[in-house]
C-alpha cells in the first residue's frame, strides 16, 4: 500500500511583515500625495509663502517638507519589510508529515 504523505503548509512567520509592509506602504503613498498637494503643487514666494485665493489659505514651505520626510521614514521600513517577508517565505522549509 502506498504510503500517504501530508504536507503542512509553510508557517505564519512571513506573513506579518508583508502586512505590516503593505500597510506602510500605503501610509508612504498618502504622505506622497500630501507631500505634492502641499509642496509641487504651489509655487511659493522668496519668503515662502503660497497664498491660495479659492480658499483663502496660506501654505507654507516648510509643511511640504515635513510630508516629504513622513514619506521618506515610511517607505524604508515598508521596503525592508517587504524584503523580510520575501526572504522568509523563500527559507521557509516545507515539513513533511507521515501518519
Amino acid at each position: 500500500m502506498p504510503e500517504i504523505v501530508l504536507l503542512r503548509s509553510r508557517p505564519a512567520s512571513w506573513r506579518r511583515p508583508l502586512v505590516l509592509g503593505v500597510v506602510l506602504g500605503l501610509l508612504a503613498l498618502g504622505a506622497a500625495y500630501l507631500f505634492y498637494e502641499r509642496y509641487y503643487r504651489w509655487t511659493f514666494n522668496e519668503l515662502g509663502n503660497a497664498y491660495d485665493p479659492e480658499t483663502h489659505m496660506v501654505y507654507t514651505e516648510q509643511a511640504g517638507c515635513i510630508w516629504g520626510g513622513c514619506f521618506a521614514v515610511l517607505l524604508i521600513p515598508a521596503v525592508a519589510c517587504v524584503a523580510l517577508a520575501i526572504r522568509r517565505r523563500r527559507m521557509a522549509p516545507t515539513v513533511r508529515i507521515t501518519p
